[in-house]
């Protein structure tokens, strides 16, 4: 299975594009079978079908409601891996362990 986050910014051209980029790295690299895709927050509710988890910035995940197995991941800078990495990694050993090699 593969664990499918979402990135969320406030207008899904900019940030959640650039996190999209940086989050798929991180996860490609830490060998986790993942898919990322990037929106708005006012367009989030349309896509959390397809999502595990939704990762935003703080600012942001204060607004982002889910139900189910479902996670929100805030951070504070949303760009670094160093901020989000250990954050996502945690949410996704805890929830999604069968998608980590």
């Amino acid at each position: 299975m593969t664990v499918r986050i979402l990135a969320v910014c406030g207008n899904g051209q900019g940030s959640s594009m650039i996190m999209k980029m940086k989050v798929d790295q991180f996860l490609t690299q830490s060998k986790i079978d993942h898919s990322v895709n990037s929106c708005a927050v006012g367009e989030y509710k349309s896509e959390l079908s397809g999502a595990d988890i939704i990762i935003a910035s703080t600012h942001i995940a204060g607004e982002i409601t889910v139900t189910g197995n479902k996670y929100v991941v805030g951070v504070r800078n949303m760009l670094s891996p160093a901020d989000f990495g250990p954050k996502l990694l945690e949410v996704i050993k805890e929830h999604f362990p069968h998608d980590m090699q």
